[in-house]
């Protein structure tokens, strides 16, 4: 199979169009990207209609059975949509009509007027037929537009190799022949239901008009794709800061007519630039690319940074495209971008290469991202689709969940690659709150045809996704799939037919078209990946091909038997990297969550059979052949055992999540069965962001040391539903307990706590991701748990360079409990750092011995009242004993989240909490029906 052939400056011709498993005589249709060019035709009084179409869909409560969640009934099942189309007759005024779709959740099939016009097989491409002669002459009486979505058709396994992968998800299709939402089948955090059908609008267009009354509407947009760089930039090199801009725009069209002097002009209102007239080559009837760029004095725009760095300063780019000729109308379009430049670096470590304060870097290759030739430490979360169904996304919604991201001292999102292309919306929320989006092609963890119509119908998928999010400053990165590197240079050792079949398909082919197409961003073929052996022109991969000592590409961190180190986090379980995109622990929703799913009383149990069906961590209750298939892979089984019965513990077999309770904390013990379940819900989420506390801690403490990491992504931010899952923010918006500690963990100067248990010594050290040398006191207590004080605070003075650490106190023996004879369960730490002159703050908290053997006072009481009047505060004070991790839970009438939580305190000492809200529909004062808990109160007899 040829490879794609390289453009220089702009996308490359599209190729003739092949669906998979479609006969492409058949197929009469043409393939563009998505975007909102309709506005555009409304603008310039061009006809256009919105198709409302009719969907039979299955309601909210029903298609969601919450004791049956493992449901194919969408998949198995045909369904049809339905719009009227009324005054034909006006369509009859155009000499050329167009139907449109801009997504079609497949397969589909699609009639007119009771004649077919074609198929679809792809959910992330846009779709559009040229339906002049149905429209215009129409025959019969059927006035229906028609979409029949098919049942989804197992096709046959070709391999043992490919059973063993394809088909963890829990519905049998075998989802790497089907081009949609790979998570619609299933995953471990999320549903497989599959949904099919209509989930993006319909339009009709008409061009030409046989009597125009003023200028004509000849010309109408598909997508517009922007890409700014530097000139001479190379992708996967370091630009030359120094050097002009280049915007580089092309205008994908459909034309009328022939336009043989049409000229481009571009503007930029705010910086009082306006191009010259950019001629462009002839505009044909039919689909063209109109493509121009300009350079740009460096000097003129202010850059684009993330919120933690700077301002993400953005531009309107007017796009006005001239047909010459008096008797067509202009084209006119606006785009919003900023001027950045964003490497993922992937290039050689030099050997002699030192860190900050001076040590020697481990050589090999790195693995960090620079915006405006700036390194910075990726403080981050994996995003995963935001619903089982995108037509229930809103805009608000996908705001929220950003502001939770930046409230959390997030700089950096992954979107992960068996989800979807995200939407524009989600990528303006970022370009406007300077969040960066790791970006990823739908791809991963299987193994994927490499036939010519499949490949057919991926190539375009790509390049249009590609030019449509291109001109969106948030944009970090193109990866070309999830996981999958690991997988093919790991697992397959039967064949290396197989890896091959990977290196043609990602790494030739992938590169191939993505920098075909725009030149500011680096592709790398996989998320977890060695990266480069050389380049650039082409890349070639490295795989297994290393050198002792050195270090290369990113990494990820599971681990869930080694993690939970009785008595205390172990760091040798953590991975040393550049840098780390996934790495997690599984919690329990809020009862407050599980409110909106359980119906009776007995559900709200470990063993109950809702929790337990929304339980899909591996395997998620398989059919016998697959459990044995997990084994294979050394997956074990997980099962929330009855709590707090242990001989029922025992007898299950722990999981994961209720082995990090059990052996870190007392065991929740309340008669009252949904006060139990309550607590065991918050008991799972401590446990997560504990773990989670610590993991990121020596993460960002890596990036002073040799492997120099830079970047932490934690695996998730958000939840697909209401089911126990890595997520930080629950389905409802909620802030699980970990992402409060997230929200410390990553401000810009911490104290971190690295506890070495083969030494048994605690490092303290004041951390810092600034770009500048900082200054500053950290002050550490002792407390007793009965919340006395032992000795005198201890100060100490610092300063820390940019991105490295200054080590504070080295404790080990005696000196990790409190003098006087305490024992280490007696006693626990505190630590507090100011630098900047107090523009930063940081607290800490360190137990020697976990909670679980420390000698908590059980008869703490905390005192919670409203805080002054006409705000949203709380103030919380403890009596009897140190509280462990006080936590407020605000009640279900109101969303929104404090601004700390999960927090130590000792009596003679409050806590204010402010509280951010977004929506409160209480019919009293909520502050009255916060439930407060500590650690403490675990046990109630």
């Amino acid at each position: 199979m040829p490879l794609v052939k390289r453009v220089a400056g702009g996308p490359r011709t599209v190729p003739s169009v092949g669906l998979y498993g479609l006969d492409k005589s058949q197929a009469n249709l043409k393939v563009h990207p998505r975007v909102r060019r309709m506005q555009a035709c409304a603008k310039y009084k061009g006809l256009m209609m919105e198709l409302k179409l009719t969907r039979i869909l299955l309601s909210h409560k029903s298609c969601i059975d919450q004791h049956v969640p493992r449901s194919s009934l969408l998949a198995s099942s045909y369904w049809t949509y339905t719009a009227a189309l009324k005054d034909v007759s006006a369509w009859s005024k155009f000499k050329h009509v167009y139907l449109v779709f801009d997504g079609l959740d497949t397969p589909t099939n699609i009639s007119l007027f009771g004649k077919h016009i074609g198929e679809t097989a792809n959910q992330f491409r846009q779709f559009y037929f040229d339906v002049t002669d149905v429209v215009t002459e129409p025959a019969g009486s059927d006035r229906n537009l028609t979409i029949a979505s098919k049942a989804l058709t197992v096709v046959p396994v070709l391999s043992h190799v490919f059973l063993a992968r394809a088909n963890i998800t829990e519905l049998g299709y075998n989802r790497q022949y089907i081009r949609k939402i790979q998570s619609d089948f299933g995953w471990d955090w999320g549903p497989g239901f599959a949904p099919i059908g209509v989930w993006q609008p319909g339009y009709i267009v008409g061009l030409d008009p046989v009597h125009p009354t003023k200028q004509a509407i000849e010309v109408t947009e598909l997508n517009t794709f922007v890409d700014i760089y530097k000139e001479g930039q190379i992708p996967g090199l370091v630009p030359d800061q120094s050097s002009d801009w280049i915007v580089n725009v092309s205008v994908s069209l459909v034309s009328a007519v022939k336009l043989e002097k049409a000229t481009m002009q571009l503007c930029l209102p705010d910086l009082r630039y306006t191009s010259p007239d950019l001629p462009l080559d002839v505009i044909h009837v039919g689909q063209n690319y109109a493509q121009a760029h300009v350079k740009i004095p460096k000097s003129l725009p202010k850059l684009w940074w993330t919120w933690d760095l700077g301002y993400p300063q953005l531009y309107n780019l007017t796009i006005e495209i001239n047909p010459a000729s008096s008797a067509v109308a202009p084209l006119k379009l606006t785009k919003s971008v900023g001027f950045r430049t964003i490497l993922l670096n992937l290039l050689p470590v030099p050997k002699d290469q030192t860190i900050g304060d001076g040590g020697k870097l481990t050589p090999g290759t790195a693995f960090h991202f620079e915006l405006n030739g700036v390194t910075f430490y990726v403080k981050g979360s994996n995003w995963i689709p935001a619903d089982a169904f995108p037509s229930r996304v809103t805009v608000d919604k996908l705001q929220k969940l950003l502001i939770s991201a930046q409230n959390a001292n997030m700089n950096m999102l992954r979107l992960w690659g068996r989800g979807r292309y995200e939407s524009d919306d989600l990528y303006s929320i970022a370009d406007r709150m300077g969040i960066l989006l790791w970006s990823e092609a739908i791809f991963g963890n299987t193994l994927y045809p490499v036939d010519s119509s499949f490949v057919d119908n991926v190539i375009p998928e790509i390049e249009e996704n590609v030019r449509r999010i291109s001109h969106h400053p948030s944009l970090a990165c193109w990866v070309g799939n999830n996981e999958q590197e690991v997988f093919d240079n790991t697992h397959l050792l039967y064949s290396k037919h197989y890896l091959h079949e990977y290196n043609w398909f990602y790494v030739i082919l992938f590169q191939n078209v993505f920098l075909s197409v725009m030149r500011s961003i680096t592709y790398v073929h996989s998320s977890t990946t060695t990266g480069w052996l050389s380049g650039p022109d082409p890349w070639i991969a490295r795989y297994n091909n290393a050198t002792p000592g050195e270090l290369y590409g990113d990494t990820e961190g599971w681990n869930y038997n080694v993690q939970l180190d009785i008595q205390t986090y172990n760091i040798s379980a953590y991975t040393v990297s550049r840098l780390v995109n996934e790495f997690g622990f599984h919690s329990m929703p809020s009862v407050y969550s599980w409110d909106e799913v359980l119906k009776f009383p007995e559900d709200y149990h470990f063993n109950g059979s809702v929790v337990q069906a929304r339980n899909h961590k591996f395997p998620p209750i398989p059919a016998e052949g697959l459990r044995q298939r997990f084994q294979l892979t050394g997956q074990t089984t997980f099962h929330f055992p009855s709590l707090p019965e242990p001989e029922l513990t025992a007898r299950h077999g722990r999981d994961d999540s209720t082995r990090n309770v059990v052996s870190k904390f007392p065991t929740p013990t309340n008669p009252d069965v949904r006060a139990n379940f309550s607590t065991w819900c918050h008991a799972t989420q401590l446990g997560q962001a504990t773990l989670m506390e610590s993991e990121i801690e020596y993460y960002r403490y890596g990036a002073g040391n040799p492997n120099n990491n830079l970047g932490s992504i934690i695996w998730q931010l958000n939840d697909i539903w209401q089911a126990p899952t890595w997520a930080s923010i629950e389905y409802d918006l909620r802030w699980k307990v970990v992402h409060y500690h997230l929200k410390r963990v990553y401000k810009p100067v911490i104290s971190t706590a690295i506890y070495n248990s083969t030494s048994d010594v605690l490092h303290v050290y004041a951390t810092s991701d600034l770009q500048h040398t900082t200054s500053g006191t950290a002050t550490l207590e002792y407390f007793t748990w009965s919340g006395r004080r032992v000795g005198a605070p201890q100060h100490r003075q610092f300063t820390v360079s940019s991105l490295s650490n200054a080590l504070l106190w080295t404790l080990g023996g005696d000196r990790l409990s409190a003098p006087g004879g305490h024992g280490r369960s007696d006693t626990w730490l505190r630590i507090r750092l100011s630098a900047g002159g107090g523009k930063y703050h940081h607290e800490n908290y360190y137990t020697s011995s976990n909670l679980k053997t420390a000698r908590l006072d059980t008869d703490v009481t905390l005192d919670v009242r409203p805080g002054s009047s006409g705000s949203d505060s709380i103030v919380v004070a403890v009596e009897g004993g140190a509280a462990a991790f006080f936590w407020v839970d605000h009640p279900a009438c109101v969303t929104g989240h404090f601004d700390d939580n999960s927090i130590f305190l000792v009596p003679g000492e409050s806590r204010t909490l402010h509280f951010d809200a977004w929506t409160n529909e209480c019919t009293e004062d909520w502050r009255t029906q916060v439930v407060v808990r500590t650690v403490n109160g675990y046990v109630k007899k």
